[in-house]
């Protein structure tokens, strides 16, 4: 594959980031304008499973086997520096506004079970880093995925999917119980049985992607048309009012997530298609690519900026703006310095990226060193 089309695929990835960033921050400022900008958590969820499931893939096919010491390491040393500097400022903002429950919100920003403390209102339901329940399910996701993955691939290769399937339809089941048992909507929301099958659902694509896909299949996915399909479901779901539509936790989250695999299959065999390109544009991926940092920081920025705007739309311009300098700076200072160093734990000899020649290498055509397999 030449560099360049690498580079589009990398660029397409963090367009995604951006739309769920973008869907995300407009949601929490104007909930009214945009109801089902929440689900950008999910095409979050989404991305995360088909990357994370496909390095993991593409390591065992290489090696025979997973680094589980390297694979925590690497994904240490991607997410905790710059949550750990968001954690400590926004909690000494806290202390000083005398919050009750500061240092409990940072044991649970840093332990990752922010998602069970919002889900059981441990310390009520307003919290300053409450939105930092995702970066939990997510971690959560990271922990244990990998080493069933690997009992898999080494006892039972052929049933990955199955169970991976398996799983994902467990987590709707359990969903589905838990409503017909008259549990509320807010904690169904942060429970991580919710959001298995988001991730789940990433990561099937990125087994079926791996075991290699049929030439029609291939085709039909790489058709500008199914792409711009994709995306405008995905568009027209944000203004759609999910938090109190059942069938929203009952199915639809997975039905979400299967719409961001086929952007993120597309995206890798239709490298110049103009869904590709303009998910590729230098501001889009710009955004994309300090997405983490924009979703740390646009929750207390938007805080403190509360009441600086005469409208709604202003305050989301001045929300951006001023999260945008704090993820940049998070970007140059501890992101980017973070990242050089995690390039150490990538294992050596592991190609940059897999040709689809063989049929189970598919077609993971980026650059796992610039990807860095996470959602944000």
């Amino acid at each position: 594959m030449e560099k360049t089309k690498v580079s589009a695929r990398v660029a397409a990835f963090d367009g995604l980031r951006a739309i769920a960033i973008t869907a995300v921050l407009i949601t929490h400022v104007v909930p009214d304008n945009l109801p089902g900008g929440q689900l950008g958590v999910d095409l979050f969820f989404a991305l995360s499973g088909y990357l994370i499931t496909s390095l993991l893939l593409k390591e065992y096919d290489h090696f025979g086997r997973v680094s589980l010491k390297d694979f925590y390491i690497r994904r240490i040393l991607r997410l905790a520096p710059a949550l750990m500097v968001f954690a400590v400022v926004v909690t000494g903002f806290a202390l000083a506004r005398h919050e009750p429950h500061a240092w409990g919100e940072f044991f649970a920003v840093i332990t990752y079970t922010m998602n069970f403390v919002a889900a059981f209102k441990l310390l009520g339901d307003s919290l300053s880093m409450g939105h930092t329940w995702s970066l939990a399910v997510e971690e959560q996701f990271y922990l244990l995925w990998p080493l069933l993955m690997i009992f898999l691939l080494g006892r039972a290769r052929s049933w990955l999917m199955a169970a991976t399937l398996a799983l994902a339809a467990m987590g709707l089941l359990s969903t589905f119980a838990l409503q017909v048992m008259g549990v509320d909507t807010w904690m169904i929301y942060f429970l991580p049985t919710t959001r298995v099958a988001p991730l789940l659902v990433g990561a099937a694509g990125a087994i079926a992607h791996w075991r290699g896909l049929p030439a029609w299949s291939t085709q039909l996915v790489a058709s500008p048309w199914i792409a711009v399909t994709a995306l405008a479901l995905i568009t027209a779901w944000f203004f759609r009012n999910t938090w109190g539509d059942v069938w929203t936790w009952r199915a639809g989250l997975a039905g979400f997530a299967a719409l961001t695999v086929l952007l993120i299959v597309h995206a890798i065999e239709a490298p110049g298609s103009i869904v590709t390109r303009i998910l590729s544009l230098p501001p889009v991926a710009w955004l994309g690519r300090r997405s983490y940092a924009f979703y740390l920081w646009h929750a207390p920025v938007l805080w403190m900026l509360a009441s600086s705007a005469e409208s709604p739309w202003m305050q989301i311009m001045i929300t951006f703006a001023a999260t945008a300098a704090i993820a940049e700076l998070s970007w140059r200072l501890v992101e980017a310095p973070a990242l050089k160093l995690k390039t150490r734990f990538e294992r050596a000899g592991l190609p940059l990226r897999a040709e689809p020649s063989a049929p189970h290498a598919g077609a993971l055509g980026w650059r796992s060193a610039e990807q860095g397999g996470e959602a944000h």
